[in-house]
């Protein structure tokens, strides 16, 4: 008898840790998850900042080229202008 209520002491005590170290264990999980999502997040807004960035560069190098050749067709007009005028005809 005195056996068997130590076995039954035994096992509760257990059972007891076992549910107490799984409740720490969901909530540690639960804490895992939350950081998860925000590293997530974070790297979500990191990657549209640079896509944001990615297009204003690319904006600018499209006009800028624009210019350059606005630029190369105007130094062609002036230099040829018996061309710029038959260009004009």
């Amino acid at each position: 008898m005195c056996q068997s209520f130590l076995e039954d002491y035994q096992r509760e005590l257990e059972s007891q840790f076992y549910y107490q170290n799984e409740a720490e264990r969901s909530f540690n999980l639960d804490i895992l998850l939350m950081q998860f999502k925000a590293t997530i997040g974070s790297i979500q807004r990191s990657f549209k900042s640079a896509e944001i960035k990615a297009g204003k560069l690319v904006e600018e190098v499209t006009q800028a080229m624009s210019r350059r050749e606005e630029e190369i067709v105007e130094v062609v007009m002036q230099s040829y202008p018996a061309r710029a005028l038959d260009r004009r005809l």
